[in-house]
């Protein structure tokens, strides 16, 4: 069940989906559904430990049921935002004449937040059972704590091209996209999912695109997987495996992402926006 709740909370959190949230006047619901589904997520490991229990078997399946829902809509949203980024400009909160086919966007917006609001009572619901089915809170405060580290690398090989020219040219079209209106210098194409998806395949496939590498002067390949730890991505991003100061790694990347750079971060559990905004932070300074 974990397996479903973290990618519904790592939608919940990308800056892009705040962004739109703010747009629709959804950006409390946003975080409210956030907050409902950590708690529910603190209460996992015990309820499936119940799970012989039928009223909390019950309980699991009426969570995965709107937890399925809640990805589906968050995956809606998720790319309502990506392509008017891409349409009018990398800022999402830049007035744009023409929102795609959505001919009333008043009402485009009370559909989102009714679905928004439904959602979030059948989860206050769920949430609301904890007491009366005794479950109990087991939060973790790091939740990559019991993951197995894993090390991905940039290279693909040519049998894993087969099924994935679709996906490979839209996210090649993102990152070629030289639309003249766009002003932020850092642009962020998310690629989420459960496990097992492909999605550092995916990654693998467009990092190491002609295209792609003639597009970009640097291009710099991280695997996260353990920690999110900043100064440890600045060093991945420059090669320095010495024990700098963070000042040091920081001059050193400042110079380095001068010019045009891709940069692909992979395997990243993170749920914690604000270690999200601190890189970003960091890569913008180039």
């Amino acid at each position: 069940m974990e397996a479903i709740a973290r990618p519904v909370l790592q939608k919940l959190s990308s800056l892009a989906l705040e962004e739109f949230g703010i747009i629709w006047n959804l950006k409390d619901d946003v975080q409210q559904m956030y907050t409902t589904v950590s708690a529910i997520k603190a209460l996992l490991l015990d309820a499936e430990e119940k799970a012989n229990n039928l009223q909390i078997s019950n309980w699991l399946e009426e969570l995965k049921d709107v937890l399925y829902d809640a990805d589906d809509l968050l995956d809606d949203l998720s790319t309502e935002a990506l392509e008017r980024k891409v349409m009018g400009g990398n800022s999402i909160l830049r007035e744009v004449q023409i929102f795609f086919s959505h001919s009333n966007q008043i009402s485009y917006g009370l559909k989102l937040g009714h679905e928004v609001k439904a959602i979030q009572k059948r989860l206050d619901a769920i949430a609301r059972n904890k007491i009366t089915l005794q479950l109990t809170d087991h939060a973790v405060d790091t939740p990559i704590a019991y993951r197995v580290q894993r090390q991905t690398y940039s290279f693909v090989s040519k049998d894993e091209v087969i099924g994935r020219r679709e996906e490979k040219n839209l996210l090649k079209s993102y990152l070629l996209d030289t639309n003249p209106s766009v002003t932020d210098n850092v642009s962020v194409v998310p690629i989420v999912g459960i496990g097992g998806l492909g999605k550092t395949t995916l990654a693998q496939l467009v990092y190491n695109d002609n295209d792609v590498q003639c597009c970009f002067e640097q291009t710099m390949w991280v695997c996260v997987s353990d920690e999110f730890d900043i100064k440890k991505i600045a060093q991945k991003m420059i090669g320095d495996d010495r024990n700098s100061e963070i000042e040091q790694v920081q001059k050193d990347l400042r110079e380095k992402i001068q010019k045009k750079y891709l940069l692909v971060l992979d395997d990243v559990w993170n749920e914690d926006r604000e270690l999200w905004l601190k890189l970003k932070s960091l890569v913008m300074e180039g």
